[in-house]
């Protein structure tokens, strides 16, 4: 309630607190450096929710099945996201690393320039929402692997019987 009050003034702490209505907000809106910070939010929001939640589901569903290593597979999608966000971000930079990075070094292969990935206006959001999404998986894996397995097998059973094929198993 108070940060909301306190919206409406010109008060630093140091000085009597002036009430300037809206001004605080005229200024805001108008300003381009907070129009594109809220733009690469909401960008940055919807890149890492919804894409992660997909691809967590074709992984859970696929992990759910009778696999060869599923256990590993699990884990191996399930680690990062356990794992600290400064050691993670640590190896990201390393990748991403202009000179010597290990993505640079595979893109020189293939005959393209190497790029800045995570220094260039153009590229450095797409870098970032890529670490993240590779990070969220593993959540969203086990969230929906969990769901899938407390389904009775008798309900999938009694789908097949009824002429359902996997995909109608799966939605219905």
């Amino acid at each position: 309630i108070f940060t909301i009050l306190y919206s409406f003034t010109n008060y630093d702490l140091f000085r009597k607190m002036d009430f300037v209505g809206l001004r605080n907000y005229v200024h805001l809106f108008s300003d381009g450096f907070f129009l594109t910070s809220v733009r690469n939010t909401l960008v940055y929001v919807v890149l890492t929710v919804i894409p992660p939640m997909a691809l967590g589901l074709l992984v859970a569903v696929t992990l759910n099945g009778k696999l060869y290593a599923r256990g590993f597979s699990r884990a191996a999608f399930y680690i990062p996201y356990i794992a600290s966000t400064i050691s993670i971000s640590m190896i990201w930079l390393w990748i991403f690393d202009p000179s010597a990075g290990i993505l640079n070094q595979f893109v020189h292969l293939l005959g393209l320039p190497r790029r800045a990935w995570l220094y260039d206006v153009d590229r450095a959001m797409g870098s970032i929402v890529f670490m993240s999404i590779w990070k969220t998986i593993g959540y969203n894996m086990v969230i929906y692997l969990a769901g899938l397995q407390t389904i009775p097998i008798e309900l999938y059973e009694a789908a097949r019987v009824d002429g359902s094929n996997a995909i109608q198993s799966f939605f219905h």
